[in-house]
């Protein structure tokens, strides 16, 4: 992947398919698991700062993208196809999927803004 299939993706020129399984789907899964294997070496090592800050950061990142994400696949999606043809389906249904996971990246950005030490620190009864 280069930047054209980016700007294409940000324009709304890529398929429904490739934008929802690629750019939107895999990349939000790949960032999700490189921040949690991180997190879970440097917890491994005792390093709860770096841990804490992996986290703050992930979710920074993660929401951003999601959201950025959100915007290319609204693009990609138009009620009939490129062409004007086709099912509306399979874009309803994506663009239902982008409202829920939008709402829910804000959701957690506004938790851990509220609750910072809460999200990464384990409860101690």
């Amino acid at each position: 992947m280069d930047m054209t299939d980016y700007k294409k993706f940000w324009r709304g020129e890529s398929s429904l398919g490739q934008a929802f399984w690629i750019m939107y789907f895999g990349i939000n899964c790949a960032l999700g698991f490189a921040v949690l294997l991180l997190m879970f070496v440097l917890n491994i090592f005792k390093i709860q700062s770096l841990v804490t800050i992996i986290y703050f950061g992930g979710v920074i990142i993660i929401a951003a993208y999601t959201l950025w994400a959100a915007v290319g696949m609204w693009r990609c999606s138009p009620l009939r196809g490129k062409d004007g043809k086709g099912s509306i389906f399979w874009p309803v249904v994506v663009k239902v999927i982008i409202v829920v996971f939008s709402i829910s990246a804000i959701s957690t950005l506004i938790d851990v803004v509220k609750s910072p030490q809460e999200m990464v620190s384990p409860a101690h009864p």
